[in-house]
C-alpha cells in the first residue's frame, strides 16, 4: 500500500471526519451520552492491567497521548494531548471526548473493582479527565 495513504496526517483527518462531522450528525443531542456508554462498552472488551497499558492503548487507538498525572484517594487526574487532540480541537468548536471518558471510567472500574465515573474539561490544547471512584483506591501511577 502507498505510504501516503497510511500517513499520520491522513489518519488524523479521517478520525476527525468520523468523530467530529459524522457522529454528531447521527447522534445529535444524545452524542455525549451515547459515546460515554460506547466507551464503557469498548473498555469491557479490552484486557488492560495497568496505567501504562491504558496510556499505550489510547495512543494505539488514535485517541491521543494520555498521561496519568496524579492519584489521590479516590481520584485520578489524566491529561490527553497530541496531534490528534489538536486536530479535533481545530476541526470543531466543541469536540466531544466522551468516548475516551467512558473508556477511562470503565477500565479503571474493571481494574479496581469499584464504581467509577470520569468527567472532562477542555483547556487550551488538552483534555483534562478526572476519574472519581466510589472509595479510595490503591493504583500505582
Amino acid at each position: 500500500m502507498d505510504d501516503a495513504v497510511q500517513s499520520p496526517e491522513i489518519n488524523t483527518f479521517s478520525l476527525a471526519v468520523l468523530r467530529d462531522r459524522l457522529l454528531p450528525d447521527l447522534l445529535q443531542e444524545d452524542e455525549a451520552n451515547i459515546l460515554y456508554w460506547a466507551g464503557k462498552g469498548l473498555a469491557t472488551r479490552e484486557s488492560l492491567t495497568s496505567i501504562t497499558t491504558i496510556e499505550v492503548y489510547f495512543n494505539r487507538a488514535g485517541f491521543g497521548n494520555l498521561k496519568a498525572l496524579a492519584h489521590k484517594g479516590s481520584e485520578i487526574e489524566w491529561i490527553l494531548s497530541g496531534p490528534v487532540v489538536l486536530a479535533r480541537l481545530t476541526e470543531r468548536d466543541e469536540p466531544n471526548f466522551y468516548l475516551e471518558a467512558g473508556f477511562l471510567a470503565q477500565i479503571i472500574e474493571t481494574l479496581v473493582n469499584v464504581g467509577t465515573e470520569t468527567t472532562l474539561k477542555i483547556e487550551d490544547e488538552e483534555v483534562h479527565f478526572t476519574t472519581l471512584c466510589e472509595q479510595a483506591i490503591d493504583l500505582p501511577i
